[in-house]
Formats: structure tokens, C-alpha cells, sequence
């Protein structure tokens, strides 16, 4: 920290820090290595706020400085976390860097608005600025929130309490809907309000069933739908969540009839609601809107998704539970990836033992559509929002099928998850598509020693096809083909299929339903 003040100052760590040794240095960073960068600028933020002998305007100026100095740097390893799965240290490394970043960022508005509100002969060189400091400072906690959302934690008590703090300083002022060009030549024209109503949706949102490339696309969406959200001060059929300005927990759906006091603001996606729809059948029918500003790294399908999940959680009564959970305290055999479940399902019958790699969870509560889980030790780093499992409990025998929907972490570190059975009964399978099982049945043995048979592996979610006609399969990732038949062959049997659409795709798996034409044999 010392050497930054020096860096700031000049050699003389005792002189103020001053802007044009600050541009030499940030000058000095090099500019493409994004990770160090964004580290030396946080660093810069943390002597900052240390030092006692800068002005409270040329303070903010240093601030925008380094603030818009670190928008490239911050947008890089974004995508570098996002874009891929890193290794767990690489991963934490990446997520402390950027969510340190943006805690001194908001910390350092966060001083301006303190001295504003402390000292008098402070309050000419920052009164006609306030509306972009507290718009700023909005924005900077709304960082700090969505990445701790994107470790599927606790969200910091200290940002619910900044963040009432911010828009109560803001509202008493009369500025807290006052439009201003938060930044310049980088975004449109925004306000407190707005800033603080993306947090609150979003964290109202169930961000713990997204995964991390979702929560990306959701916070882009809240972003474009924000105009239309609606805050009062009193309740109403238009604002079903509330949030205690004086408090420091986080908001929360308004239940009928509950006792509710503090410093409370009543808000909810207004119009926004309506407009998913429309926004829905735009994409479907042709390409994403430029104005969601997503570009091209984000498939139609998952921007289609989150839309829907927020169609589903906004609005006016929220999800009801597709089956009764009741408290039951069971321990769970689990398995995870798709290899490791189709082999298990292959060897079944040969050894009453667990599988190699099978981890044991503790189910405190149970549903017919699955199961809520704690975890206290994960072995590696699979565990995710859309991740396969097998799943039995020690009562069974069977294998279940299921994916993980819903994924937390308490304060002491446990991780909470919800997992949605798929299918209760699963059976390994094989997929012939059908050209090439009809020449494999023409071909002598003898003459293709070498040659295997193109053949898919599957997991068929049933203990056989239905009579209904319908048949679900759970396969690799990429192998469901909208334009290829197949021969199935499961149990002895063969069955010829016809795909009929794909249900859902995942990082391990593609979830299939399929049409049977005929029994073969």
C-alpha cells in the first residue's frame, strides 16, 4: 500500500496524491495483462481511501481516473471467467481479484458521499456531482453483488446495508431520479433509482438456479428492462417485493398479511412482466436484440431461457412447488458426469458396492420431483447449477437420474442444492443411427476385426419405451440430432426412433425425447 502512495505522490510518500502522478502511472500499467492491471488498480483505490490529504474533488477525479481505466481490464476477465471452466485456484484467483476491485470501487464513492455529508467546505466542489457519485456508487455495489451471486454464497450484509444507505442519502436529496450519463461515451443515461432497482431484481430473481453464463445474460436483461421497474412507498398488487433502507438484509418477497416494519421501499418489475412475452416471441422468430447488448457469444436457446425463468419468478405469484417436499433426513449415494453414471449403470448387478468416486450427501428433504441436499466436502471442482447425477438413496437399490437446479452456500461454508429427479428407473442403452446399424448388420464379422460400430451410448429414462410411443433419452452432449432416426437397442430389445425435439441441453448431457416408429426385435 505504502508503495502505492509513493506511486501516487511521487517519491514524497508525505505529499498529497496528486492526478497527473496518478496518469503517469496507470500510464506505466501494462496494459495487457488485464489480471495485474485490474490488481494495481484496486490497490490504487485502497491507498486512496488511506490517504487523509486529498481534496474531496480532485478524490473523485483520481477515482474516474482509475475507474474508467479499469472498464477494459474488467471486461476481459469477465469474459475469461465466464468463457471457460478454469481450474479452482485459477478460478478463485480470477473471482478475488475482480470482486476485490469493485469493493474498494464502490468503498471509494462511498468516501465522496461521506465527505459530502461530514464536512461543509466540501460540499461546493461536490454538490453539482452528486447525482453521478451516488448513481456510481449504485452501480459499483451492484458489481460487488452480482459476483458474490456468482458463488452462489452469502451476499455480504455490508452491500444490502451501502446500498439502502446510497438511496437514502439520494432520496432525501431529491436526486435519486435525477437521469445523468453515469459514464459517458460507455452508457445510456441512468439514475440512482435505476442502479439500485437492478440489484434489488436481480437478487430477487433465484439467481441459485442459473449458471454463471446465465446470471451474465440475467443481469444484461434486468439492465434492459429496468425503465420499467416500479418502487413506492407503500405496498401494492404492482410491487410484491420490499427492501428496509435501514437495514441489512437482503430484499424479499411480501407475504400476505406479515408484519413488516423499518425503513421500507416497495418495488417489482412494473410493466416488465408483459413485455418478457413479447420479447420471447421477438427472438424466437428472429435474432436477439442489439439493445440487450449480448452480442454473438450467447445462443438464442440460452438467452430464451433466462427469459423464461424470468417470466416464471417475476411474476405475480411466484412458482408453486410441482409436488409436496416433506423433512426427511436420508443419506444419498451420489455420482456426477455422464461416463461415470453410464458406467455405473453398466457394471449394475455385477457388485452391490458403491462405485469408485461416489460421494455421500445427507437429503434433508424429499419430493417426488427430488431431492434437497447439504453438502460439507465436494471432491474437485464439478459441483454446478445444471451438473448430472446419480442419485440413491441407502434404502435403494436403483439408480436415479437428476440434474442440479439450485445451488447455495450458508456461512459456514455448507453447500446447499436441489436436485430435480429426471427418472426414477434408467437403463444404459445403445444408438445406431440407421443407415449405418443396417450396414453393420451386412457386414461379416470377420472381414471388420478392426472396425467398431457406430454406435452411440445413451441412458433411456424408463425401464422400457412406452406404450404411449414416447421416448426420453438422456445423451452426450452435441449427439442429439434433429435430422437423424435411430435404432435403439436396450434389454435385448431394438426400436426404431424418430427424433422429436430436444428438451434441454447441458454442458454433460442433451435431454432428448423421441418418437418410436416400431419394435424391431
Amino acid at each position: 500500500m505504502l508503495d502505492w502512495i509513493r506511486r501516487l505522490s511521487g517519491a514524497d510518500d508525505t505529499a498529497p496524491i496528486d492526478l497527473k502522478q496518478t496518469r503517469k502511472f496507470i500510464a506505466e500499467l501494462p496494459a495487457g495483462n488485464s489480471f495485474k492491471c485490474l490488481e494495481e488498480l484496486g490497490y490504487a483505490l485502497e491507498s486512496l481511501r488511506n490517504s487523509d490529504e486529498v481534496e474531496p474533488a480532485t478524490n473523485f477525479e483520481i477515482i474516474d481516473l482509475i475507474d474508467h481505466t479499469a472498464k477494459t481490464h474488467y471486461a476481459r476477465l469477465s469474459q475469461e471467467y465466464l468463457a471457460s471452466r478454469l481450474h479452482k485456484y485459477q478460478e478463485n484467483l480470477l473471482w478475488t481479484t475482480i470482486f476485490q476491485f469493485c469493493k474498494q470501487l464502490s468503498s471509494a464513492y462511498l468516501d465522496c458521499i461521506e465527505a459530502f455529508n461530514t464536512v461543509a467546505k466540501h460540499k461546493a466542489g461536490l454538490a453539482s456531482r452528486l447525482p453521478v457519485i451516488a448513481t456510481r456508487t449504485t452501480a459499483a455495489l451492484a458489481m460487488q453483488l452480482k459476483w458474490g451471486l456468482l458463488r452462489y454464497g452469502p451476499v455480504d450484509e455490508q452491500i444490502w446495508a451501502d446500498l439502502g444507505k446510497v438511496y437514502a442519502f439520494a432520496e432525501a436529496r431529491a436526486i435519486h431520479r435525477t437521469e445523468n450519463a453515469m459514464y459517458p461515451a460507455l452508457y445510456g443515461a441512468s439514475s440512482v433509482c435505476r442502479e439500485f432497482l437492478k440489484a434489488l431484481m436481480l437478487a430477487v430473481s433465484s439467481t441459485d438456479k442459473l449458471l454463471p453464463i446465465q446470471l451474465e445474460i440475467a443481469e444484461r436483461i434486468v439492465s434492459h428492462f429496468s425503465g420499467w421497474f416500479t418502487i413506492e412507498l407503500s405496498p401494492s398488487p404492482a410491487t410484491p417485493y420490499y427492501f428496509d433502507l435501514n437495514g441489512s438484509a437482503p430484499p424479499a418477497r411480501r407475504l400476505q398479511d406479515a408484519d413488516l416494519g423499518g425503513n421500507l421501499r416497495f418495488f417489482g418489475p412494473g410493466k416488465s412482466s408483459r413485455e418478457l412475452d413479447n420479447l420471447i416471441h421477438s427472438i424466437k422468430i428472429g435474432p436477439t436484440p442489439d439493445e440487450l447488448n449480448l452480442g454473438p457469444a450467447y445462443t438464442q436457446r440460452a438467452v430464451i431461457e433466462v427469459l423464461r425463468h424470468f417470466a416464471q419468478f417475476w411474476a405475480a405469484k411466484p412458482p408453486a412447488r410441482k409436488a409436496e417436499r416433506r423433512n426427511s433426513m436420508n443419506r444419498l449415494a451420489v455420482l456426477h458426469g455422464y461416463e461415470q453414471i453410464f458406467s455405473t449403470l453398466c457394471r449394475r448387478g455385477e457388485d452391490s458396492a458403491e462405485p469408485d468416486g461416489a460421494e455421500s450427501w445427507i437429503a434433508q428433504n424429499i419430493s417426488a420431483g427430488g431431492y434437497g441436499a447439504v453438502i460439507e466436502n465436494v471432491k474437485g471442482d464439478w459441483l454446478r447449477v445444471g451438473g448430472l447425477v446419480g442419485i440413491k438413496t441407502e434404502a435403494e437399490r436403483e439408480w436415479s437420474i437428476g440434474i442440479i437446479r439450485r445451488l447455495s452456500r450458508d456461512s459456514q461454508h455448507q453447500r446447499h442444492v436441489g436436485i430435480e429427479v429426471l427418472a426414477r428407473s434408467v437403463q444404459p442403452a445403445r444408438l445406431f443411427e440407421i443407415q449405418a446399424a443396417t450396414e453393420s448388420a451386412l457386414t461379416i464379422d470377420s472381414q471388420n476385426d478392426s472396425k467398431k460400430d457406430p454406435e452411440l451410448h445413451c441412458m433411456l429414462l424408463s425401464f422400457e419405451p412406452a406404450d404411449s410411443g414416447e421416448v426420453t433419452l438422456l445423451l452426450q452432449p452435441g449427439c442429439f440430432n434433429a435430422e437423424q432416426s435411430f435404432e435403439l437397442r436396450v434389454r435385448g430389445q431394438s426400436f426404431l426412433l424418430a427424433p422429436e425435439k430436444l428438451i434441454e441441453e447441458g454442458e454433460e448431457y442433451d435431454l432428448g425425447e423421441f418418437r418410436l416408429i416400431q419394435r424391431l426385435a
